[in-house]
Formats: structure tokens, C-alpha cells, sequence
């Protein structure tokens, strides 16, 4: 799993285990609108990353 990932999955976790969220939905993925039947709905999501080579060893990521 990519670090993205992993800090979603982190987010999600953290967020359905406390009881105020207890009546949302938790999404994982979605795409296009959400229709109103999943409403209230939480989705965790994180920006697209940008990555530039800086050697042939690193690479400089910024989201």
C-alpha cells in the first residue's frame, strides 16, 4: 500500500471508531456526486502528489 494510502486508511480508521461518527457512511472510493441515501458520509481523501527526480536516488514529493 502507498504512503497515501496508508494515512487514508489510518484517517478512516480513526474516524469510524469514534462514536459522533457512528451514524455516518464511511467511503472508501467514490466517483461523480453522492446521492442523498448516503447521507451523512465521510470520504478521506488525499491530494494528488507531484514528484520530481532529484538523483537517481531521490526524488523531491510535495501533495
Amino acid at each position: 500500500m502507498s504512503a497515501r494510502g496508508s494515512f487514508r486508511a489510518i484517517a478512516r480508521a480513526a474516524l469510524a471508531a469514534d462514536p459522533r461518527m457512528s451514524g455516518f457512511t464511511l467511503l472508501s472510493a467514490w466517483a461523480g456526486g453522492i446521492n442523498a441515501e448516503l447521507l451523512p458520509v465521510i470520504g478521506v481523501v488525499t491530494p494528488q502528489e507531484r514528484v520530481a527526480p532529484l538523483t537517481l536516488k531521490q526524488a523531491q514529493r510535495t501533495l
